[in-house]
């Protein structure tokens, strides 16, 4: 992830839902804590 579009300056940035409708932009994330939740979503 760190060589993706996504990566502005070193930080991750990633668009979220928080519900229909309504996106967030979240920046300065813990990449491990995203690979984790990839992870348990996955299995």
């Amino acid at each position: 992830m760190r060589h993706d579009k996504k990566v502005r300056d070193g930080s991750l940035r990633l668009v979220l839902l928080k519900e229909i409708g309504m996106a967030v932009v979240a920046d300065g994330l813990d990449e491990g804590m995203i690979c984790a939740a990839i992870e348990a979503r996955c299995t």
